[in-house]
Order: C-alpha cells, then sequence, then structure tokens
C-alpha cells in the first residue's frame, strides 16, 4: 500500500517540475529576450531612478556610409555641445542636430519604443513571440533590435535595428560607450 501511493505521487510530482520548467522558460524569455518590453521598462525605470542631470556620453552611430564618433554634453537632457572624435573638432548644430534622433539617453529610449510597437497582423504577433518561424510566416518580418543595456545606469549600451528586407531601409548600429556624470 505504501509503495502504491509513492507510486501515485511520482508523477505528480514531475508534473508540477515540468509545469514550474515551462513557466520559469517563459518569464525568462520574456524578461532576458534581446528587445523585451519588460527588460525595456526595467532598464528605464533604473535609468530614471539614477540618471545624473548633467552628463557626458561618448557615442558611436553608424548606418550604411554614415559613420558618426562623437562626445557630447548633455543638460537636462539636451545636448548642449558636441565633438567630432573622427576628426578631433567641434561639432556645428547641424551635425549635434543628425544625432538628437538617438540621443540623449531618453531619446533612445524613446527611439526603442518606436521600434518596439507590437504588430497589428497575427502574422507579425506570432512572428514575434516565435523568431524561428517569422521567415515562413511573414517574408517581410523585420527582427526585433538588439539592446545591450549598462548595468549600473540602465541606458541603452548598444542598439542594433536590422532592415525590412521588402523595402530599401537600412539597418544602423547606435552605442554609448562611456558616460561621464559632470557637476
Amino acid at each position: 500500500m505504501h509503495q502504491h501511493r509513492a507510486s501515485l505521487r511520482r508523477p505528480k510530482l514531475l508534473l508540477l517540475i515540468a509545469c514550474l520548467a515551462i513557466v520559469g522558460g517563459l518569464v525568462a524569455f520574456v524578461v532576458l529576450a534581446p528587445a523585451s518590453p519588460l527588460r525595456h521598462e526595467l532598464a528605464r525605470l533604473r535609468w530614471q531612478s539614477s540618471a545624473p542631470p548633467h552628463y557626458q556620453i561618448e557615442v558611436h552611430y553608424r548606418s550604411g556610409g554614415y559613420v558618426a564618433h562623437a562626445l557630447l554634453e548633455v543638460r537636462d537632457e539636451q545636448i548642449v555641445s558636441g565633438t567630432d572624435l573622427l576628426h578631433n573638432r567641434p561639432m556645428n548644430q547641424i551635425e549635434i542636430g543628425m544625432l538628437r534622433y538617438n540621443f540623449p539617453v531618453e531619446r533612445l529610449f524613446h527611439a526603442l519604443d518606436d521600434l518596439n510597437q507590437w504588430p497589428v497582423t497575427w502574422r507579425g504577433r506570432l512572428s514575434r513571440l516565435v523568431p524561428t518561424l517569422a521567415y515562413q510566416l511573414d517574408p517581410c518580418y523585420t527582427r526585433q533590435p538588439s539592446v545591450r543595456y549598462d548595468p549600473y545606469y540602465g541606458y541603452p549600451a548598444e542598439v542594433r535595428v536590422y532592415t525590412n528586407p521588402c523595402f530599401n531601409g537600412i539597418g544602423y548600429r547606435v552605442g554609448i560607450e562611456r558616460l561621464t556624470p559632470l557637476p
């Protein structure tokens, strides 16, 4: 009789462990996926709680033939000056303006918000959830951007945006190599 009860408990225990593993895997996928909305919001909260009001960032941007490497001074999330590190000279307002779509940090979060909109079609939604099926379901599927966040401040340290294979777009990379708080 005692063996019979133990043999009935074993399948229940295995089923419970399997369910917990599945739920844990789904939670890990949602939190750790390269462009996870939850991961993005947690990083934004970290940034908002620890962001210095005045800072300097060394940034890089690459898209097609355009390359920029600059040192930007930011005060209250506004770029106040910049240095072109490729040519070792101060940047003019036009050059700074070209970088304003992605910088400063809060603007980079907004750009990622725009890129992470939930797809409206069922194929797009399923492709987002199961990327390995994406190209079979939707030949125009665009991969989600890959994002690496700074572990201390939470800002997006490296972003890679992919192109849509059905349009003549150009993907790009943007990153913050260093952030230095200023007085």
